[in-house]
């Protein structure tokens, strides 16, 4: 009996306040999304996303796995169309919670409920990515709030296949960190698998903008992680293998999306400014980069809130902080934070980096810079963390 309450006590001392925080965490991201009105869910999510939840959800009743859409193009496979999650659990089993088999109606209660589950994620995941990072528990769960509710999240939350994806991109930097940072060590296979399977989840949510997005992330750390261990052959070779089988498996989990998704875009059209491009062809600059300077990066960044314009103003100033600040916690993770906050920022808000873009297959069909702004979010809550660690210890 000593023994287990002996235990019981250590439990609650080591473990107690992390609970809290992630409980509390998802309960703000439930209020904070439950609330928010169908009428303010129109453009591509009600009037497109709902429509192919309500197919899917409606072939699931019938007994029928949803790979055909009917009511889009006079038919069309659901593999086509990149925000059908047609393989993606959460909202498989969101179309059934929320569908009523008597009336054949589904409710519009599913996007709120994708947007508070994934929220709830994209929140969690950020407080466990600030702890692997040596951020104490006040601090993390500071950050974690702030970015949460900042404009940078709510501005592209309504996009419930894209913000699915998104949710995920802190857990990944928190898994990618932890089989990088032991590369000499027998664990970091766990924590290889682990990324592969959340890179693979990403891609599943949503193979074309988040998938993209988490592997130049991923891209960024490994290209850092090169450089911290470029004096040591060894774990240069173990730091490619095991980034290589992790890219492994999240391919082998999204590639019935994936493959599929490539297919019908090399067969598909894009209408812009100055004609149409065919698939995966090369836009126009013109075309390419007009998008990409207006002003809808602004818009995103800032929001029209005046709370969450507060919130967000408060976070970017952190982050900036951190920019004088000096020893960093876990360097090779500050600079590539801190390079990804920059690549980001700058493109989502128009200022630079639109040419570079442009000659990157596949990220130069991404021309609404304000896609990025989450990539903001996630880095810039890694500096903020590190700021506040520094500053008041």
């Amino acid at each position: 009996m000593r023994f287990v309450t002996k235990n019981l006590v250590a439990f609650k001392e080591k473990y107690f306040m992390e609970f809290l925080c992630l409980i509390i965490l998802v309960i703000m991201s439930f209020v904070l999304c439950w609330h928010l009105p169908f009428a303010k869910l129109s453009g591509d999510v009600g009037d497109y996303a709902y429509g192919v939840y309500c197919s899917m959800a409606h072939s699931l009743a019938e007994g029928e796995y949803p790979f055909w859409n009917p009511n889009l193009m006079m038919g069309i496979p659901n593999t086509a169309i990149t925000s059908s999650q047609i393989f993606y659990p959460i909202t498989l089993l969101m179309c059934r919670i929320f569908y009523n088999t008597e009336t054949g109606y589904l409710s519009p209660q599913i996007l709120n409920a994708l947007m508070s589950i994934h929220l709830s994620v994209f929140a969690c995941s950020s407080y466990y990515l600030l702890r692997i990072l040596k951020i104490r528990s006040t601090f993390s769960f500071m950050v974690s709030v702030l970015i949460s509710s900042s404009s940078m999240i709510y501005y592209v939350i309504h996009w419930t296949a894209l913000f699915s994806g998104y949710a995920y991109m802190p857990l990944m930097w928190a898994l990618s960190i932890q089989f990088m940072d032991n590369v000499d060590c027998p664990k970091r296979w766990k924590y290889c698998a682990l990324n592969g399977l959340v890179i693979g989840l990403i891609g599943l949510a949503c193979a074309s903008h988040s998938l993209l997005f988490a592997l130049l992330q991923y891209g960024i750390l490994y290209i850092t992680y090169l450089w911290k261990y470029r004096k040591s052959k060894t774990s240069l070779v173990d730091l490619t293998i095991t980034s290589i089988i992790s890219g492994l498996i999240a391919g082998a989990i999204s590639i019935p999306v994936l493959l599929p998704f490539i297919e019908f875009l090399k067969k598909s059209y894009r209408f812009v400014s100055d004609g149409s491009v065919q698939g995966m062809s090369s836009m126009s600059y013109y075309a390419f980069s007009e998008a990409a300077v207006d002003s809808t990066g602004f818009t995103g960044l800032l929001g029209n809130n005046i709370g969450r314009l507060g919130i967000t103003i408060t976070f970017t100033l952190l982050v900036f902080a951190g920019f004088f600040i000096k020893n960093k916690v876990k360097p090779t993770v500050f600079y590539a934070a801190q390079f990804t906050f920059i690549l980001s920022l700058f493109y989502s808000i128009s200022f630079v980096f639109t040419e570079i873009f442009y000659y990157i297959p596949f990220y130069n069909q991404i021309r609404e810079p304000f896609l990025y702004i989450p990539l903001v979010a996630i880095s810039g809550s890694i500096l903020v963390g590190i700021t506040l660690e520094k500053i008041f210890s």
